[in-house]
């Protein structure tokens, strides 16, 4: 078991075709959404997700995957995709607020900070949790 502080992942006698990501202080949103993208996967045979108890900030992922498919290349494939997915909605959100903007005169500067946090702690996650995956 590889332990870190937001994620662990589980395997049983080693098989990468089988593994639980245990991702802490998450909820229904980020799990939900990885499983979806992990649905759609063909090299993934199963995946589920589960939150062990409503008082505990922690939900468990797991995948079943094809034939000498890692479990985890398909996991942080996922979330490769997910950002790419997140990046492209950001980025045709901030071309519509842009157009808004100009549309209502309304300064670049009043909204702009908050969308460039969000995509800036986005990307610090994602970056924190795939260097807990390798």
């Amino acid at each position: 078991m590889h332990k870190s502080k937001k994620l662990e992942i589980q395997t049983k006698n080693g098989n990468l075709r089988n593994a639980t990501f245990t991702i802490h202080e998450e909820s229904h949103t980020l799990a939900n959404t990885v499983r979806y993208v992990l649905a759609h996967d063909d090299d993934v045979n199963f995946v589920g997700y589960s939150v062990p108890h409503p008082s505990e900030f922690k939900v468990n992922v797991r995948v079943q995957t094809q034939q000498q498919k890692s479990s985890i290349e398909r996991f942080d494939l996922a979330l490769e995709n997910l950002c790419l997915v997140t990046n492209s909605i950001q980025d045709e959100f901030k071309n519509k607020l842009e157009k808004f903007k100009e549309e209502k005169g309304i300064q670049k500067e009043e909204v702009d900070p908050f969308v460039i946090s969000l995509k800036r702690q986005l990307r610090k996650e994602y970056k924190k949790m795939k260097a807990n995956i390798d």
